[in-house]
């Protein structure tokens, strides 16, 4: 069955409002009457006619006043007005087109011009209207396409569950303009509300008025009946309030259009994902919505690979457990058999049947020095050990640090080329102070033979200062050397880790930085790294010590 279009009559003139009534009624239109401009206002914002027909000259309000009235009016402003007036001067005619008259027509009228002009009108209106609609449509379309684009391609691509539930949902509710959106995390069949995924629209007044009253509220936000109806079906689901559906129990009366979707993984709902606006969202989400349902499958993805590298992490992390232990029962072990090995060479070595011999002696010599490493090694992995789990208690006593430098540079100054200077850098009278000997003998060491191996030309330098006031020494390691990548500074200090190298020939168990990080933090202290790629590195040591009653011999430059 056709329509039937509406019209406005807005007249003052009881004949002239009674023939036109007559005239439009015969033609199958429906029509309202007002006798003045505001009579009129009122009956349009009830009845919403599909076309106006006014007067000028009229009591309480006149047509141009109303006419501008319609067009401040949000939802009366698309309605098109016809003058018909007895008026006829150019100023009028004028003044009618401007505030927005679709035609200004003279009376008397003939029926016949009337009855054209509105058939022709409201034909060219529906052609209008549907062009709008058509255009809206390819608008949502577009819209839909964009999510769904944008979407699959950030979802192969997240490994963080909630990051990608949060940028996606965000990214629906920038594009479709959705007042507020709450998401839930479902734990034991329960829906969690979670408040940090929360959005709500900076610009919607129903928006702001719904995160003051759950801000405000001491309870969480609980399930909904929308949200219970999407964990029981693990359907998507809409409330449309405006076409008579039952709204949810919100609070802000001015939300009535929701719609929720279920994320899904390994067949369970793990989030139900909740829109709500003032204004409906016209076709683009419904029960049975493609998009919705393809985008809560790609966060189910994100989820399932989360979850994978968590179990691969959760191995790793074993393997690692596994290795630590397989190697501190086997450093333990070689404790004994090298203690008697390394003095059995001690005897050996003072015997003078291998004294005789220069080769022979040598070679003594060499296997002398080397157990001797290898069984600092041992020792050194066996402290890094109890430093890692906690069982260390360091041993403080008063250092004399310029010696500790002094001596480091000597016993590896056969390893420096002759284009790298050694600077050593130390405030006059510096005093003894309380550390634990060994293990800042061993940081310093550690870090010194660390720059050396990647330093060929330019300088290596070391500074001590120590801050009385504050109680506190602090040692920088500099060099000119090849530099750290910036990704690899976080793990510098990880057992087993090494940067990529670049200088040929080097090599390290990965032990060394790891027992420096972990010998600083016994003493309470802290290590800072500052590096540019073929610029060099600086280590900056900060320990809280006390001050020593003796003074460190005067600094002699080197």
């Amino acid at each position: 069955m056709e329509k039937k279009h509406s019209i406005l009559l807005v007249e003052d003139a009881n004949l002239v409002m009674h023939q036109i009534t007559r005239i439009l009624e015969d033609q199958n239109y429906i029509v309202y009457q007002a006798k003045n401009g505001a009579e009129g206002l009122e009956i349009a914002g009830e009845k919403i006619p599909d076309l106006i027909i006014t007067d000028i000259m009229m009591p309480v309000m006149d047509g141009f006043e109303l006419i501008k009235k319609l067009k401040a009016d949000d939802r009366l402003k698309e309605i098109p007005v016809i003058i018909l007036s007895c008026l006829d001067n150019d100023e009028d005619i004028v003044k009618g087109f401007s505030l927005g008259a679709f035609q200004f027509m003279h009376k008397p009228a003939s029926s016949e011009v009337l009855i054209e002009s509105i058939h022709s009108f409201l034909e060219y209106s529906s052609l209008l209207q549907e062009k709008k609609k058509h255009i809206e449509r390819l608008n949502k379309k577009n819209e839909v396409s964009r999510i769904l684009n944008w979407t699959a391609v950030y979802a192969n691509n997240a490994n963080n569950f909630k990051e990608a539930l949060s940028d996606i949902t965000g990214f629906i509710c920038m594009t479709l303009k959705i007042d507020v959106c709450h998401v839930y995390l479902v734990e034991n069949g329960k829906a969690v509300f979670q408040e940090k995924l929360a959005l709500y629209s900076d610009e919607s007044l129903a928006a702001q008025e719904m995160k003051k009253e759950y801000s405000d509220s001491s309870e969480k936000l609980h399930e909904s009946p929308l949200i219970k109806e999407v964990l029981k079906t693990k359907n998507i689901h809409i409330v449309d309030s405006a076409e008579g559906k039952e709204a949810s129990p919100e609070k802000n009366k001015d939300i009535h259009y929701q719609v929720a979707f279920p994320v899904i993984f390994n067949n369970s709902i793990v989030a139900v994902v909740e829109f709500m606006s003032s204004q409906k969202i016209d076709s683009c989400f419904g029960e049975k919505d493609i998009c919705l349902e393809n985008i809560g499958l790609q966060l189910g993805q994100v989820m399932e690979r989360e979850s994978y590298s968590r179990e691969i992490l959760k191995k790793n992390q074993e393997l690692s457990e596994l290795r630590e232990n397989l190697v501190s029962m086997v450093i333990h072990d070689l404790k004994n058999p090298l203690s008697v090995i390394t003095g059995t060479l001690e005897i050996w070595n003072s015997m003078d049947i291998f004294k005789q011999d220069e080769i022979l002696a040598m070679q003594m010599d060499i296997c002398q020095k080397s157990s001797v490493m290898l069984t600092d090694m041992v020792h050194e992995q066996l402290r890094l050990k109890k430093l890692e789990d906690g069982n260390y208690i360091p041993e403080f006593t008063e250092v004399d640090l310029v010696a500790i430098v002094e001596y480091i540079y000597f016993s590896n100054k056969e390893q420096f080329d002759e284009s790298l200077e050694f600077k050593f850098n130390a405030q006059q009278n510096l005093p003894q102070l309380t550390l634990d000997e060994h293990l800042i003998r061993r940081t310093i060491q550690n870090m010194f033979t660390n720059a050396l191996k990647f330093t060929t030309e330019g300088f290596l330098e070391i500074t001590v200062n120590y801050d009385e006031k504050n109680e506190k020494v602090t040692i920088i390691i500099k060099d000119t050397g090849a530099g750290i990548k910036q990704e690899d500074i976080p793990h510098l200090f990880d057992r087993y880790y090494q940067a990529e190298q670049k200088r040929k020939g080097t090599s390290s168990y990965g032990l060394g930085l790891s027992f420096c990080d972990f010998a600083v933090k016994a003493m309470k202290g802290q290590i800072a790294v500052s590096s540019e790629i073929d610029k060099g590195s600086q280590f900056t040591l900060t320990i809280p010590t006390k001050k020593g009653k003796e003074l460190c011999k005067p600094f002699i430059k080197m």
